[in-house]
């Protein structure tokens, strides 16, 4: 194997002494396995190896030991292996699996050498002969091994690999992880980076700039929801890394519950405690309120019974907003912490506030028919000229129609209701991510994410561009049907275009911007910087809402 490393490791003595001592460690925690095991409902196995002959590495032997002592104060029974060969590797994930299995949280954190070969990702043992890309077949240890250990658990698996390291030379620039994609329930994956890590400007540094990150996250937050966590460590990471490191996460579909890394699984269902109802007379001003935790699910009381729409907690931060008419324009703005709908506003959910106000909407809303756009006194959001049921988002409202329903909101619970802001919606969909859709830039996925223009559109107009895929639906399908993003929002691709309530760079705001397309949006309408710009008592049979709510800064 070629050297790309220092000639001469200073560290050996402390490596194998090091080595020594957690294999000792090792045995002494194996005697007691069965005991710990019964008792441990949080699992995980660490594995750190720097002792490479030819090329070996200070970070992974520091690593481990942090995040070995991190784990654990989160109560998490932890076995530590150092510097496995491929026999030590294998008994280390196979003995693992079996305390996984039952567990309600596993997870496994790597750090080392790890190479890609044809699109699948390997982690290298140590003592093994990588002399080229090929040879992980036979030598390293496959990722999918460590996926099928955690996602044993029943609530949360997680694979934290930090080991992008080419195991040799001639590597320089190249990506050395394949993009992997999990579709294992409740399972996340995690890579500090898919592209090699460049030489430390300090080799005296102790941890790597992904695990430091962390480390910190789980010391101040082990209790958020993991997608959240996992998915912050993006701008800590770059920042020790000097911009040189951007980690990679991918999640299966998490369920209901709230999973995270620390503490007991929150229940989704839970709600805050109730906010008194403003009189009428107060209700102009009603008071920002807080509901729970970043990530939180919960859905308001309404003073007239019942609860309001469910809504998402969404963390504050720094993103890029995109320009309508150029993609890779974007302005920098900080948003506050805020609640979101978690669907779009349902057609149950829109009858119960017409009921209660006896609010009149109008009977006029423009639809497709045969290849064009027409006005008709025949649709409305009760009857829009194609099958829907009380699932399904409402359309045929206008802007103020929306408006009203989020003033009505407001007055109900006592919390300042109102339609998202332009830079709330596009950060809320964004959700962390960087891509041209909100799954990334891949045409291949629209189907999983969102009811868009596919190949069933071109039924009704073979002359549309649209994705590669079909879902067999053409029309509105019922909320939260398909694929969420990172922050639990669904629809945030097509469905219906949902308002805003800015008219931001428009100087006539007798005009809104929709956004995040429809079911009838080609692949460019459903573009996270898409806009459709109406005037706001217009009404289209492709056009609905979702609700944002005021929430006090953390």
């Amino acid at each position: 194997m070629a050297v790309t490393g220092a000639s001469e490791y200073k560290e050996r003595d402390m490596v194998r002494a090091w080595r020594f001592a957690s294999l000792l460690a090792a045995c002494a925690m194996a005697a007691t396995a069965t005991a710990s095991s019964a008792a441990a409902r949080s699992v995980a196995l660490v594995i750190g190896n720097s002792a490479y002959p030819d090329a070996p590495i200070r970070a992974p032997k520091h690593d481990a030991l942090e995040m070995a002592e991190r784990l654990k104060a989160i109560g998490y029974d932890v076995r530590m292996v150092a510097d496995a060969n491929k026999a030590v590797f294998d008994a280390a994930i196979a003995e693992f699996a079996r305390r996984a299995r039952g567990s309600d949280k596993a997870v496994i954190y790597y750090s080392g050498h790890g190479q890609a070969y044809r699109g699948r990702n390997y982690l290298i043992p140590v003592g093994v002969a990588i002399e080229k890309p090929g040879d992980a077949r036979f030598f390293a240890k496959p990722i999918g091994h460590l996926i099928s250990a955690v996602a044993r658990a029943k609530s949360l698996g997680v694979v934290v690999i930090d080991a992008c390291r080419p195991p040799y030379a001639g590597e320089a620039g190249r990506a050395c992880l394949a993009l992997l994609e999990t579709s294992r329930p409740n399972v996340a994956v995690v890579f500090s980076t898919l592209i090699p890590a460049p030489p430390a400007k300090d080799d005296r540094a102790i941890l790597s700039p992904f695990t430091a990150a962390l480390s910190e996250a789980l010391a101040s937050q082990p209790d958020r929801d993991v997608r959240l966590l996992l998915t912050s460590l993006t701008g800590r990471t770059s920042q020790l890394a000097d911009r040189a490191q951007i980690p990679w996460v991918s999640f299966g579909p998490f369920g209901s519950d709230l999973a995270a890394l620390g503490g007991a699984v929150a229940s989704a269902t839970k709600t805050p405690a109730p906010v008194a109802a403003e009189s009428s007379d107060t209700a102009k001003a009603p008071a920002a309120a807080t509901a729970g935790k970043d990530g939180a699910r919960f859905r308001d009381r309404l003073a007239s019974g019942g609860r309001g729409p469910e809504m998402v907690v969404v963390p504050g931060g720094v993103f890029a907003l995109s320009d309508p008419s150029d993609d890779r324009k974007r302005e920098r703005l900080r948003v506050t912490r805020f609640a979101i709908g978690r669907t779009e506003v349902t057609v149950a959910e829109y009858r119960r506030f017409v009921r209660a106000t006896g609010y009149k909407a109008s009977d006029r809303c423009a639809g497709f028919k045969e290849g064009d756009w027409e006005g008709s006194d025949r649709r409305s959001w009760r009857s829009p000229g194609f099958a829907q049921d009380d699932r399904h988002p409402v359309v045929c409202v206008s802007w103020r129609d929306a408006k009203a329903y989020a003033d009505w909101l407001s007055k109900e619970t006592g919390a300042d209701y109102r339609l998202p802001t332009d830079a709330q919606w596009e950060y809320a969909a964004r959700a962390q991510g960087r891509g041209r859709y909100i799954w990334g830039n891949s045409l291949r996925d629209g189907c999983r994410y969102g009811n868009g223009g596919d190949r069933v559109a071109l039924r009704f107009n073979p002359e549309w561009s649209v994705f590669p895929c079909s879902d067999g639906r053409h029309q509105t399908a019922p909320v939260a049907s398909y694929r969420g993003n990172l922050f639990g929002l669904y629809d945030m691709m097509g469905n219906v275009w949902e308002w805003t309530l800015d008219c931001r760079r428009r100087v006539d705001c007798t005009q809104s911007a929709a956004r995040g397309g429809s079911w009838r949006s080609t692949p460019h309408g459903l573009r996270i910087a898409a806009r459709h710009f109406l005037r706001r008592s217009a009404r289209e049979t492709d056009v609905g809402f979702r609700v944002a709510r005021v929430m006090k800064a953390r």
